[in-house]
């Protein structure tokens, strides 16, 4: 074999070396980029494409540091520092921005090409999307934070309450003794008020309570609407603006559960708009299947009635929105009329023990949306 010979079949070689590896990084579920020495991106494949929105033609040149918040810059620096050390660093847990301006939850893991004098000049990069592990594992979490709630409220909502009869049976009858007008008499007005707010908190312990399983009944959600306060309380610089078709199917709901839920929903976008505004409410029937379009958010399928309240208030910063349905946990101030940090906890338990969907988007200065999805009885299945 001639000179020529062998190195047409050695550039041979490492042509189709090359496009194996083309064909292996374009066909790996796994995402994948390439960074320079800067953290620019030099290429990516369509995984990654697929993961985070973004098109190769328009990343190319663009810094992967701009992708992510800022905590998650300093780590990653940090991991580069350290990547070529004796002590491979452990892979990496990053939130980065998708195209949609949402979050994927990546581990990610790379190694890097260097130079003769150990200088690192191109870095490949593998992220594996766990964001639904996350999802997992923080709807686990909820749920054993609600299910160790309701086991402590359940322990002593009876009891509190029956220590709040007893003193407000003690209220009472000392104001027989008291004429109305007497200074005594009006602090003792103000006791009672405080023990009505008293049994309105052993009320949310009782919903959330196993005590409070719902027991439903066919109900129209329009109906429940109407009847309760949330219509009531728009104040004079808010306007309620509904839209509620006639055809809307019925739900099987506790329908003193269900007010309450809502109440609670629409007086937080009330008091979200201090200077006045307006809240949408708006219901759809919908159908969750792969034979029609699926609603943004996930949920199981089946028939469903879509509920959406939408405020034009303060909104909710990224920081708080993740907890907002934790026990306890509260941006308001704490006290009598203010807030305990139970109101969206006890309306996540109604929703979930409806064995519907609850989901709160929400930005500063933007507003916030409710999107409640509760399983809905079709005309051909609604009891009349």
């Amino acid at each position: 074999m001639t000179g020529q010979t062998q190195l047409k079949s050695a550039q041979d070689a490492v042509k189709a070396s090359e496009e194996r590896f083309r064909r292996m990084c374009e066909k790996t579920p796994v995402p994948y980029l390439m960074l320079d020495e800067n953290g620019c991106i030099q290429s990516v494949n369509p995984a990654w494409e697929r993961l985070l929105g973004y098109m190769n033609a328009d990343m190319i040149g663009a810094s992967f540091y701009d992708m992510l918040p800022p905590s998650d810059v300093e780590r990653l620096r940090s991991y580069f520092s350290s990547i070529n050390s004796p002590m491979q660093p452990p892979d990496l847990e990053l939130n980065v921005r998708r195209k949609d301006g949402s979050m994927a939850r990546v581990l990610f893991s790379s190694f890097q090409e260097t130079d003769t004098r150990n200088k690192a000049h191109s870095t490949f990069c593998f992220l594996y999307d766990v964001t639904e592990k996350l999802k997992t594992q923080t709807d686990m979490i909820k749920a054993q934070q609600l299910e160790f709630t309701a086991t402590l409220a359940g322990g002593i909502a009876h009891d509190f309450n029956n220590l709040l009869m007893s003193i407000m049976g003690n209220i009472s009858l000392a104001q027989l003794f008291l004429n109305p007008e007497d200074k005594a008499s009006k602090i003792l007005e103000k006791a009672e008020s405080t023990c009505n707010q008293g049994k309105e908190l052993t009320h949310q312990f009782i919903i959330l309570s196993k005590c409070g399983y719902p027991s439903k009944k066919p109900s129209s959600i329009t109906k429940l609407l109407k009847e309760s306060s949330v219509i009531g309380v728009a104040g004079p610089q808010v306007d309620v603006v509904l839209d509620l078709p006639d055809d809307i199917w019925k739900i099987e709901v506790d329908e003193h559960q269900m007010r309450y839920a809502l109440s609670h929903l629409m007086t937080n976008a009330v008091e979200a708009m201090p200077g006045g505004g307006k809240v949408h409410v708006k219901i759809r029937n919908i159908v969750a299947s792969s034979d029609h379009p699926l609603p943004a958010h996930p949920i199981s399928s089946g028939h469903y009635l879509h509920l959406k309240i939408q405020d034009q208030g303060q909104g909710i910063s990224s920081e708080h929105l993740p907890r907002i349905f934790d026990p306890y946990y509260t941006t308001k101030e704490l006290g009598p009329k203010k807030g305990m940090g139970l109101g969206l906890t006890t309306v996540y338990s109604i929703i979930h023990k409806h064995e519907g969907f609850i989901f709160i988007e929400s930005k500063v200065s933007q507003g916030t949306t409710v999107d409640i999805y509760l399983p809905a009885l079709p005309e051909n299945q609604s009891h009349t």
